[in-house]
């Protein structure tokens, strides 16, 4: 099932998702079903698993983006624009 546009979406179990299935969502028809396993596999295992382990390599250059939140929205994942507060 595909998330919705308010349900954020946890980069690596996107990523390796995508490594194992060879596409992502827009080519792939089971891509959510497999980001599903993959994100409640990762929450059990806090992710000390076999699958962030052989992904290794892909997920090193994304470590430095984990900080931000990730939403899919319009068919591509987009980054939550934090707006700034003032102050006085």
């Amino acid at each position: 099932m595909k998330p919705s546009e308010s349900e954020p979406v946890c980069l690596i179990s996107f990523e390796i998702a995508r490594t194992r299935l060879g596409g992502g969502p827009d080519s792939r028809p089971s891509f959510w079903k497999v980001y599903r396993e993959e994100q409640e596999l990762n929450r059990r295992t806090r992710f000390q698993n076999e699958h962030v382990r052989i992904c290794r390599p892909v997920l090193a250059p994304l470590m430095p983006q984990l900080k931000n939140t990730f939403y899919f929205r319009k068919d591509r994942l987009v980054v939550e624009k934090k707006t700034q507060v003032p102050t006085e």
